[in-house]
């Protein structure tokens, strides 16, 4: 979740310029990491900051391997730190 993105628009009386305040710093990022087993949502993760290999690696080997039965398969999608030696 990113809540630094704010519309660059805004409304006011015709003919009237809009003043509206923007903040000038940005927030933390949050990443919200799961996975899905049929309709239940399983091995939940929160990440402050931003995702790469080691954050995708850290997920499979805390999170998700214990959650995982076996004969199940895991499904990814293209995201470039899926690809890594150690997730793949």
């Amino acid at each position: 979740m990113d809540d630094t993105e704010r519309y660059a628009y805004g409304y006011s009386a015709k003919g009237k310029r809009c003043y509206a305040e923007k903040p000038g710093k940005k927030s933390i990022r949050i990443n919200f990491i799961g996975g899905l087993r049929g309709k239940q949502f399983i091995a939940p993760m929160m990440v402050e900051g931003y995702c790469n290999a080691n954050v995708c690696q850290a997920y499979i080997d805390q999170c998700l391997i214990p959650c995982l039965s076996p004969g199940e398969t895991v499904i990814m999608d293209n995201a470039s730190f899926h690809k890594s030696k150690g997730v793949k």
